[in-house]
């Protein structure tokens, strides 16, 4: 009860309940409560009555003194909303999901985007829990939702905090470019974490204009923005700094020898300041000092230098390589997949598997080899891998992996580990064999989660022909 006005009729009641009506009379009412006004009775009964409007004033917390301002109501729609069909499969996502997060997730990044393409938007009914579940899902479910809420769906967004990311939009919308001038904008008050975040996200998009800023951060204070930079400009083998760690890489390389060529690698000495400067620290981890500086020029020096000195290919490179540390060739292996170079991924695959290799490599020439792989290892010790790969899998892959499922006494571990990936992982053509292999034996665990599959795929179709 705020209101000055009922403030003091209110207390002006109470004294006439304390000292008697016969010696006060009850107040009449301010005008902040005029619309309760009734006509007068008895003083008895007209402080009965003032009690309970005073009573009931004080639980409701306050009388509003002043309209409200009026809010802007929300434009007019110019696109049209979803056809009925789609708008029931997007409420089944928002409210029951039927499947997965990860599942949910692709199935409302197509639904949006099929939306947009034929300029539909969602229906004004389902914004509120689009916008709800949109504030927790990854930049490309936000990207797509910004695609497809329309005007009302903006309009909607400012007024709700919770919501207010839909206006902000995701990095990925802004393009390096914007990445970079909204990273300008906050980096001085920054904290070194919140710039170390700023600097990773500079890996959407990544190349040669980028190096200028990531130059700049490796003389930064902090010790997390330095190693975001340097991280990202081991994949930018033709910058400046790569140039100089091919310096440091050439005198450690020497390739010698009659008939059987050899090649020996040494270990760096102490760093210099501008050694240190690009990335030679003390760093954690197994094997000397040396070792892990050699590792570091390794990662950041062109992979050129290599087959330079060799006078070869990848291939003879990593044939020289054998008996050397693991430890050299994961470096040799992060140059390879960081800078998405097939012909080294092929070479060192022949002598290590490694899933981030894999995925550098055609989705055909991948298919392949992981149906080799599966086809002599069991699906237990191999479920991570397959988990890691890009999605879809190949027709290959997926026949492989069912077949494993179907057969394979110990493939419970396997399908748990993989009941989340197998509806957005499983190649669309491989949908046959998900009944046939779903009709084999008793298991349930198989059972629910090839049942998943199916949803999926049923959703998806259903997707993109309510959407046509």
């Amino acid at each position: 009860m705020s209101a000055p006005g009922v403030e003091q009729w209110w207390e002006t009641v109470r004294a006439a309940a304390l000292v008697g009506t016969a010696r006060r009379e009850v107040p009449a009412l301010p005008a902040e409560l005029a619309a309760f006004s009734a006509p007068r009775t008895g003083r008895e009964q007209g402080l009965l009555e003032a009690a309970a409007l005073g009573d009931a004033v004080r639980r409701a917390g306050a009388v509003a003194v002043h309209e409200p301002e009026v809010d802007e109501p929300a434009p007019e729609e110019t696109l049209a909303p979803a056809p009925s069909p789609a708008v029931q499969i997007l409420e089944l996502l928002l409210t029951q999901v039927p499947v997965g997060a990860a599942a949910r997730d692709l199935l409302l990044v197509h639904w949006l985007e099929a939306a947009a393409k034929v300029d539909r938007v969602v229906p004004p009914r389902l914004l509120p829990a689009l916008l709800e579940v949109g504030g927790a899902r990854p930049s490309a479910v936000r990207l797509a939702i910004a695609g497809a809420v329309g005007e009302r769906g903006a309009w909607l967004a400012v007024r709700n905090p919770d919501w207010r990311w839909l206006g902000a939009g995701p990095e990925r919308r802004e393009g390096p470019d914007g990445i970079r001038a909204r990273i300008a904008e906050t980096w001085d008050t920054d904290g070194a974490q919140d710039r170390a975040a700023a600097v990773s996200r500079l890996v959407v998009g990544l190349g040669p204009d980028d190096e200028p800023f990531l130059e700049r951060c490796l003389d930064d204070r902090a010790k997390a923005v330095r190693e975001e930079a340097q991280r990202l400009l081991d994949r930018l083998p033709g910058s400046a700094r790569a140039a100089r760690m091919g310096e440091r890489l050439r005198p450690l390389l020497t390739y010698s020898g009659g008939l059987r060529k050899r090649l020996d690698i040494l270990l760096p000495d102490d760093p210099d300041p501008a050694a240190v400067r690009d990335g030679l620290v003390e760093l954690r981890g197994q094997g000397s000092k040396r070792a892990r500086w050699r590792d570091q020029v390794v990662r950041g020096a062109p992979l050129s230098v290599w087959t330079e000195i060799v006078g070869g290919g990848p291939a003879k490179v990593v044939s020289l390589l054998k008996g050397f540390e693991e430890s050299l060739v994961i470096a040799l292996s992060d140059a390879a997949a960081g800078r998405g170079n097939v012909e080294w991924a092929r070479a060192l695959l022949d002598l290590r598997h490694d899933t981030r290799l894999m995925a550098v490599l055609p989705e055909v020439e991948r298919d392949e080899r992981m149906a080799a792989r599966l086809g002599h290892r069991s699906l237990v010790t191999t479920a991570h891998e397959v988990q890691q790969l890009p999605r879809p899998w190949g027709p290959r892959t997926s026949s492989a992996v069912l077949a494993a499922m179907g057969r394979e006494k110990d493939a419970g571990h396997a399908v748990r580990m993989l009941r989340d990936t197998l509806p957005v992982a499983l190649h669309p053509d491989s949908m046959p064999a998900v009944e046939r292999t779903m009709k084999q034996g008793d298991d349930r665990q198989l059972h629910t989660a090839l049942r998943d599959v199916l949803q999926y795929h049923s959703l998806h179709r259903s997707i993109s022909e309510a959407l046509r």
